[in-house]
C-alpha cells in the first residue's frame, strides 16, 4: 500500500507539472503587471534662477500652459543690444547702397571722358601726321587719354570695394539676425511650458531655485492608461494580439477589469541597461527548472478608470480571443 502511495504522489506531481506548463495553451495567469502611461520629463532649456512657480505637484496641467518662471533680465537685455546692433548694421546697408551707386556714375562719367579722349588722340595723330597741329598739342592729347584710362581702372576698383563691402555688412546682418533669433528663442523660454496634457509629478521647485540647461525638473504623466503584464516565455506561445484579458488593480480591490491585449514587445534586454531608449530588461524569474524571461505584453482596459496611479501593481488573466 505504501508502495501504491509514492506512485499516486509521483504521477499526480507529473500531472501538476504537466498542467502548469501546458496551462499557457488555455489560459495565462500573470502576477507581474503593473499600471503604465505615457510620460515626458519636463527640462529647462537655459540657465537660470527660477522667480515664479505656477503649478503645484501631482496638478492637471494643459499642452501650452505655463508652468515655471525663470529669471529674463540678462536675457532682455542681449537681446536688446543684439537688436540694436542688427538696427545699425542695416542701415550701413543703405550706406553702401548709395557708395556703389555714386562709384557706378562715376565709372560711367569716366567712361564717357575715356572715350572722348581716346578720339580726339586718334583725329590729333592724323592732324599732326599732315603737319596740321604741333606735336606738343599730340602729346597734351595722349597724356590726357592715358590718365582717362587710369582713372577708369580706379572707378572700377573702388566699384569692387563698395559692392565687397556691401556683401561684408550684408553677412553681418545675417550674423546679426540669427543672434537676434536666438535671443528671442532664450527669452521665450525663460517660461517653460508644458509639452503636453498631463499630471505634474515629482516637482519640489520654488521660487530661489537655479537650474541649469538639461536639468530634468519634474515629470507630466499623461492620462492614457494601460497595463504592462511582463508575461514568461513559455506562455507566450498563445498570446495574440486582440485576447481578452482580465485585470485585478491592487489599488482597486474588490472586482476585475476587462481589456483585450495590444501588443507584444518585439524585443529584451539580456542584462541590465539604463539607457531610457534602451531594450526593457525584467529581472527572471526563477522557475523549477531554469530561469525564463518574461517579455512586457500591452494590454489596453476597455473602460476609463479614474485615479489610476502609473507604476502600482496589477494581476493579469489572459484567454484565447
Amino acid at each position: 500500500m505504501a508502495k501504491h502511495h509514492w506512485v499516486y504522489t509521483l504521477l499526480a506531481c507529473i500531472i501538476l507539472y504537466a498542467a502548469y506548463y501546458t496551462s499557457g495553451y488555455y489560459f495565462v495567469y500573470n502576477n507581474d503587471a503593473y499600471v503604465n502611461s505615457d510620460w515626458v520629463n519636463v527640462p529647462s532649456q537655459l540657465d537660470g534662477q527660477i522667480t515664479k512657480v505656477m503649478i503645484n505637484n501631482h496638478q492637471k496641467v494643459e499642452a501650452g500652459q505655463p508652468l515655471i518662471q525663470l529669471d529674463d533680465t540678462s536675457y532682455k537685455l542681449t537681446l536688446k543690444q543684439d537688436m540694436s546692433a542688427l538696427s545699425a548694421a542695416k542701415s550701413k546697408i543703405k550706406i553702401d547702397q548709395s557708395n556703389i551707386d555714386a562709384a557706378k556714375i562715376r565709372h560711367t562719367q569716366d567712361q564717357f571722358q575715356s572715350t572722348l579722349n581716346a578720339k580726339n588722340l586718334a583725329r590729333d595723330k592724323k592732324l599732326e601726321a599732315k603737319h596740321l597741329i604741333a606735336k606738343k598739342a599730340l602729346d597734351t592729347e595722349y597724356t590726357s587719354a592715358t590718365v582717362s584710362k587710369l582713372q577708369l581702372k580706379a572707378d572700377k576698383v573702388l566699384l569692387e570695394k563698395a559692392k565687397q563691402q556691401r556683401t561684408l555688412d550684408q553677412k553681418n546682418i545675417q550674423k546679426l539676425s540669427d543672434m537676434v533669433s536666438n535671443d528671442q528663442w532664450q527669452l521665450s523660454n525663460t517660461t517653460i511650458k508644458a509639452s503636453t496634457t498631463g499630471y505634474i509629478s515629482n516637482m519640489f521647485l520654488q521660487p530661489g531655485d537655479y537650474v541649469q540647461k538639461a536639468d530634468n525638473l519634474f515629470s507630466i504623466v499623461r492620462n492614457n492608461w494601460w497595463i504592462t503584464a511582463n508575461i514568461k516565455e513559455s506562455n507566450l506561445v498563445k498570446i495574440k494580439p486582440g485576447q481578452t484579458a482580465w485585470v485585478y488593480l491592487t489599488s482597486k480591490p474588490g472586482r476585475l477589469y476587462k481589456g483585450h491585449v495590444v501588443s507584444i514587445e518585439r524585443g529584451v534586454a539580456r542584462s541590465t541597461n539604463n539607457d531610457r531608449g534602451g531594450l526593457p530588461y525584467i529581472t527572471p524569474e526563477t522557475s523549477l527548472i531554469r530561469y525564463e524571461y518574461r517579455v512586457p505584453v500591452k494590454i489596453q482596459l476597455d473602460q476609463k478608470i479614474p485615479g489610476l496611479v502609473k507604476g502600482l501593481s496589477a494581476k493579469a488573466f489572459i484567454f484565447p480571443a
